[in-house]
C-alpha cells in the first residue's frame, strides 16, 4: 500500500470517493483518516530501519565469530599469551580497515561488515602459520621457515586478486565489498609480518631465565616444554603427574661420581630424559627414538642438555664411548630376543666398567587386564608394532647373557604390571 501525498493526487481521491461511496462515508473527514493510515508505511523509514537490523545482526556476527576464534585459538595453544599474539594481526587489520574506509568517505556497510567476518577467518589463518612455525622450529632462521613466510605471501596474494576484482565493479555492492576485502587482507598480511616477528621472537628466542631455587623438579622439567606444541606440554604434565616412575627413579639410581654421559633408548617425548638432566646438570644424555616427531620435541626439550638422533634398536644413540649409564625404559617390549640381545650388547660395549643400566619392564599382568591394556594392544596393532612379553626370569638370564649383572629389583607401581631392574657391567664380560 502506497501513502498518497498532498497536491494534485489529491483531488481525484476526493472524486472517486464521492462517487463510489456514500455521502456520509465520502465525508466527515474520510479522507484525512485514510491519509494518515496511508502514510504509516514510509519508504525511506523502513529502509533505514531494515539497514539498521542488517548492520545490527551482522556486527552481532561478527563478535560471536570473532569470541569464537579467540576459544579455539586458547583450545588449540593452551596458552593465553600465545593466543593474544595470534589475534593482534587480525585486530589490527579490523582497525586500520575501519580507519581507512573512514578516510575514503566510505562508512562500514552491510556488504563490508559481511566481509569482515570472512577476513577474521582468513587473516587469522597467517598468525596461525607465523605462530605454529615458531613453536615447530624455535627460530626464523630455521630454512624450513623461508618456505613458510613464502606460503602465507602467495595465499595472501591470491586472496588480494579475487578482492581487487570485486573492488573494480560497477554494481555498488560488489564494489564495496571488495574494498573492505582488499583492505582486510592486506591490513592481515602486514600485521603478519610487521607485529608478528619481534613479538615472537621476543617469546621464542630470548634465554630462559633460571628457575628459582625454591621451583621443584617437575616444575624445572615442565619449564622445558613450554614453547612447544601443546600436545607435548600435556604428555610432560601428564607423565609427570601420573607416572610412579619419577618418585621411584631416585631410588633406582646409584651412580659412584656424577654421570657425564648417559644413553636413553627409546626416547619418546623426552620427559625422563629431562628429569635425568635436571637431576644431573653436569650429564648430556645421548637419545634414540624411532618417531621423528617425538625425536623431534625430546631434542627441543633438552636443548644443549642433550642430543636426541631418529632411530631404534639394536642401533644406539652416539655416545661416547665409556657412558656412565643407560636407560631403558618401557620399550624392552617392542624388540624380539635377537633384537633385545644384540642392543644389551652393543650397550656393554659402550657402557663404562661399572657403568649402570636401568630397565622398566611392561609385565603382563597376574590379574585382568585393564581395559588400557586392551586399547594399547589395538594400537599396536593399527601401527604394525609386534610386542614380546617376558617374564622378570627371563630378562634376568638375558642380562646375564650380554655382560651384566643384575643389582636390584623392584615393580613399579601399584598395578603389578611394570618392574625395575637394575644391573651393572661385570668386570670378566669384555
Amino acid at each position: 500500500m502506497v501513502g498518497v501525498s498532498e497536491g494534485h493526487g489529491a483531488a481525484p481521491w476526493r472524486q472517486f470517493a464521492s462517487l463510489t461511496l456514500p455521502p456520509e462515508q465520502a465525508g466527515n473527514g474520510f479522507y484525512e483518516r485514510y491519509h494518515d493510515m496511508a502514510k504509516i508505511f514510509d519508504p525511506a523509514l523502513f529502509s533505514k530501519q531494515l539497514g539498521h537490523l542488517m548492520f545490527s545482526a551482522f556486527l552481532q556476527l561478527l563478535t560471536i565469530v570473532g569470541a569464537a576464534v579467540a576459544i579455539l585459538l586458547f583450545i588449540y595453544f593452551l596458552d593465553f599469551g600465545l593466543t593474544l599474539i595470534a589475534l593482534t594481526p587480525v585486530v589490527f587489520a579490523l582497525v586500520c580497515s575501519l580507519g581507512t574506509l573512514t578516510l575514503l568517505g566510505r562508512p562500514l556497510d552491510v556488504p563490508g561488515l559481511i566481509l569482515a567476518v570472512v577476513v577474521l577467518g582468513t587473516g587469522i589463518d597467517y598468525s596461525l602459520f607465523m605462530v605454529c612455525s615458531y613453536q615447530r622450529y624455535g627460530s626464523a632462521r630455521h630454512p624450513a621457515f623461508t618456505l613458510i613466510r613464502s606460503a602465507v605471501v602467495m595465499s595472501a596474494i591470491s586472496t588480494l586478486i579475487g578482492f581487487a576484482v570485486l573492488a573494480s565493479a560497477q554494481h555498488a555492492l560488489l564494489k564495496s565489498a571488495g574494498i573492505a576485502g582488499s583492505l582486510g587482507i592486506a591490513y592481515s598480511l602486514l600485521g603478519a609480518f610487521l607485529i608478528l616477528p619481534p613479538v615472537l621472537k621476543r617469546r621464542f628466542e630470548t634465554p630462559r631465565r633460571p628457575m628459582a631455587a625454591s621451583a621443584s623438579l617437575t616444575q624445572r622439567v615442565l619449564v622445558r616444554y613450554r614453547q612447544l606444541e601443546p600436545n607435548a606440554r600435556l604428555f610432560a604434565r601428564f607423565k609427570l603427574r601420573l607416572d610412579p616412575m619419577f618418585a621411584e627413579l631416585p631410588g633406582m639410581l646409584a651412580f659412584v661420581a656424577p654421570p657425564q654421559a648417559l644413553m636413553d633408548i627409546g626416547t619418546g617425548y623426552g620427559v625422563p630424559a629431562c628429569w635425568l638432566v635436571e637431576t644431573y646438570p653436569a650429564a648430556h644424555v645421548y637419545g634414540i627414538e624411532p618417531a621423528a616427531d617425538r625425536a623431534w620435541v625430546a631434542a627441543r626439550a633438552l636443548g644443549n642438555n642433550g642430543t636426541v638422533v631418529c632411530g631404534s634398536a639394536p642401533d644406539l644413540p652416539p655416545a661416547p664411548q665409556g657412558a656412565d649409564g643407560a636407560f631403558m625404559l618401557d620399550m624392552m617390549h617392542f624388540l624380539s630376543d635377537p633384537q633385545l640381545t644384540l642392543t644389551l650388547q652393543r650397550l656393554r660395549a659402550r657402557l663404562a666398567p661399572g657403568a649402570l643400566l636401568t630397565i622398566r619392564a611392561i609385565m603382563v599382568p597376574q590379574r585382568r587386564m585393564a581395559w588400557y591394556w586392551w586399547v594399547d594392544g589395538i594400537k599396536n596393532k593399527l601401527n604394525g608394532f609386534e610386542t614380546h612379553w617376558r617374564t622378570a626370569e627371563k630378562i634376568e638370564s638375558l642380562l646375564t647373557q650380554c655382560g651384566f649383572q643384575v643389582s636390584h629389583r623392584a615393580p613399579s607401581g601399584a598395578k603389578g604390571d611394570m618392574l625395575w631392574v637394575s644391573a651393572v657391567t661385570t668386570p670378566d664380560a669384555d
